[in-house]
């Protein structure tokens, strides 16, 4: 039977965070992910993440942004490329208003979300963590509270551990019941890729864009100088909600479409164009949460959609957690088994 300190079940940005940060702090960690190597997304999706360390809807966030930013910067990917990117955000209120801007932020950057997951897992593995891929980790049908370590079945093989760690994402919702977090939300999350006749313009390519729309908020993101734009609303329209994903991707295509018309009237002609359908996982209160569901189990949600950014400070919160160290766990919420 292997043997671990901790395992963590889900090697997306936060799994792969966490197991860099335990194996840092001497932990014998094994990480246990479904996909292969090569598949980063999970959950998520689209090429890249905007940050922002002044975010004035979420001031309470700027010290875990500030924190995650310095970490990216250190970090660069296994094939060289620049983890962070700097760009500037440009912040504006509806279509129709008129005037400049309505702010922008030039701390603002792009994160690659390949190469940024890549990344955390290589460190995880520098510090001495073992990542296996392509392997499916099996919990009980009732929960684990009797003595002893926690045992799970992986890819065939038993494993024994101290604790196991889920951080599953948006398959949190196939858990057994007693391993999820009551009231979690996974929703759908469209994504539009698409390319435009007109999209290098220095107007649109120097920075990202932030519009209101609403109640919601909707993002244009530059991909490079080819024209290709990453654009689309931070939900899925709530009248399709109740639908199937294919619905639900032809009304946002739709939805997303029209809006980056009104906001970029001078755009050209469009070209190849792909909906990518993500899942976004909420906790209740749109908190991030570290709850022991059974005496040695224990799952976090990290509220996919603004989680991504704030992986390398929430995982250094959640490590300093599980090894009961002393220090500040602000902007984790941390629920122990009694």
């Amino acid at each position: 039977m292997r043997r671990a300190d901790v395992v963590v079940v889900g090697l997306g940005v936060h799994g792969s965070a966490v197991s860099a940060e335990l194996a840092a702090r001497g932990r014998r960690v094994v990480g246990v992910e479904r996909s292969g190597a090569d598949q980063v997304w999970g959950a998520s999706q689209g090429p890249v993440r905007m940050v922002r360390e002044n975010d004035a809807q979420r001031p309470w966030l700027a010290p875990l942004a500030r924190e995650s930013v310095e970490r990216w910067r250190r970090l660069s990917g296994p094939d060289g490329r620049a983890v962070l990117r700097r760009v500037p955000a440009v912040l504006r209120g509806p279509a129709d208003a008129a005037g400049p801007a309505a702010g922008s932020d030039p701390d603002a950057g792009l994160l690659d979300a390949r190469a940024s997951v890549l990344a955390l897992r290589e460190s995880a593995v520098e510090r001495g963590a073992e990542l296996l891929f392509g392997r499916h980790a099996g919990l009980a049908a009732r929960r684990p509270v009797g003595p002893g370590p926690a045992r799970l079945r992986v890819g065939g093989e038993d494993v024994a551990a101290d604790l196991v760690l889920l951080c599953a994402g948006a398959w949190s919702a196939h858990h057994p019941g007693w391993a999820r977090l009551p009231g979690l939300r996974v929703e759908p999350a469209p994504m539009q890729l698409a390319t435009f006749e007109g999209a290098g313009d220095p107007s649109v390519r120097d920075a990202f864009h932030l519009f209101a729309e609403g109640d919601e908020r909707f993002c244009v993101v530059p991909l490079g100088a080819g024209g290709r734009l990453q654009f689309g609303h931070f939900s899925a329209p709530a009248s399709v909600a109740h639908v199937g994903a294919l619905e639900i991707a032809r009304e946002s295509r739709r939805r997303d479409l029209a809006a980056l018309r009104r906001h970029f009237p001078a755009l050209g002609r469009i070209g190849e164009h792909t909906t990518v359908q993500g899942r976004h996982t909420l906790s209740p209160d749109g908190s991030f949460v570290l709850r022991w569901v059974a005496p040695r189990v224990a799952t976090l949600v990290a509220c996919s959609g603004i989680g991504f950014k704030f992986a390398p400070a929430i995982a250094r919160r959640v490590a300093a957690a599980v090894c009961g160290e002393r220090g500040p766990l602000d902007g984790v919420r941390v629920e122990r088994w009694d």
